[in-house]
């Protein structure tokens, strides 16, 4: 029997360590990788068990996959939960030494210690760029100007189970 696996894109960067999960998971299932989008007011989602919006979410996601069974992946323990609750079937996973997240931090990090969009897009011995795919790391380069801006701006999120959402929305 064929089997499906639902992977959650976030907005974080692309890293090896998920290209290399894709990579697994290709082995034995057929692959269906999702963005995951809410749209404010967030507050709509919760709470999760009980708002119609989240379960037209998952509703939304479930909709292309069209194998009887199917699992879905995280690291996260928080995420894993939700997943639990909303039936997604998650496998156990543990979370990867280098997340996206952990990428994120490092891009601004060296945002934030003012190296220049030279240094940034020609010194080829940075950690970052050893944790993610060559074009995507040409691409985060390619685009430095976003990323300095990015790292610079306040964190307009907040954390709820686990997910972020933009404080925007709640309100």
């Amino acid at each position: 029997m064929v089997k499906a696996a639902a992977i959650l894109a976030h907005i974080n960067p692309l890293t090896n360590s998920h290209v290399d999960i894709i990579s697994h998971f290709q082995e034995d299932y057929n692959i269906y990788i999702f963005p995951v989008r809410f749209f404010s007011p967030f507050i709509k989602y919760l709470p999760p068990l009980i708002s119609p919006y989240s379960w037209m979410l998952r509703s939304k996601i479930l909709q292309n996959i069209h194998e009887s069974e199917f699992v879905t992946y995280t690291g996260d323990i928080s995420e894993k939960r939700i997943l639990q609750a909303y039936r997604l079937h998650p496998i156990k996973a543990n979370r990867l030494e280098i997340s996206a997240s952990a990428v994120k931090d490092m891009l601004y990090t060296q945002a934030n210690n003012k190296r220049s969009y030279y240094y940034s897009s020609h010194n080829k011995t940075q950690a970052w760029q050893e944790r993610v795919p060559e074009k995507v790391a040409g691409l985060i380069n390619d685009n430095w100007k976003i990323i300095d801006r990015f790292a610079r701006s306040p964190d307009l999120t907040v954390r709820v189970f686990g997910m972020k959402f933009p404080k925007e929305g709640f309100r």
